[in-house]
């Protein structure tokens, strides 16, 4: 069941703050864009988001806001904010921590599909929001396998997931976005 007033959220709304979003765009607009999270903008900016470009997909990133106070709510909060700034349907990359955020965004926000890199084992309880399909990437382990649980999908193994934190190394990029050529069509 969708719960359409958050009695939190409307009581004590999260705090606007000032947002780094950097963005690689490709020649056509073929696909829904990305939207990367979990890292400094930096960290996918480096060699992710061209190399998205490169494949034709419109990649953007986010900082995660900085503070100790700042929680899971706050960075949902901000994941909801930009992905419903950008111009099309988006496709959330959740990465490290990011996975837990963008999978709290997937309660609020109807996205297109998601991909989860080394999902927590903690998952929020309410229900994804719309029809997105969910790429669940990682280490073999409980985390992974409770995600995959919660999500009702198979998980993908990496065979060296320490490589994940080297934002030079393109192996997890390629896999995801093979996925996700063959899971949505162009238009």
């Amino acid at each position: 069941m969708i719960r359409v007033l958050r009695q939190r959220d409307w009581s004590k709304p999260v705090k606007p703050v000032a947002r780094e979003v950097r963005s690689a765009l490709p020649g056509d607009d073929r696909y829904p864009p990305l939207l990367f999270v979990g890292r400094p903008a930096e960290f996918f900016a480096e060699h992710w988001l061209d190399r998205c470009a490169e494949r034709g997909w419109s990649a953007y990133t986010v900082t995660p806001r900085a503070g100790r106070l700042v929680g899971v709510r706050e960075h949902c909060h901000d994941v909801v904010q930009v992905a419903a700034s950008l111009p099309r349907q988006a496709v959330l990359v959740g990465h490290g921590p990011g996975a837990r955020w963008a999978a709290a965004a997937l309660t609020r926000y109807p996205a297109r599909a998601a991909v989860l890199i080394d999902p927590p084992a903690r998952l929020p309880d309410e229900d994804v929001v719309g029809p997105a399909q969910v790429l669940l990437v990682g280490a073999a382990g409980r985390a992974l396998t409770k995600a995959g649980e919660h999500y009702k999908v198979t998980p993908t193994l990496l065979s060296d997931p320490r490589r994940l934190t080297d934002p030079s190394w393109l192996y997890p990029l390629e896999g995801l976005l093979d996925w996700l050529e063959q899971t949505i069509k162009p238009r």
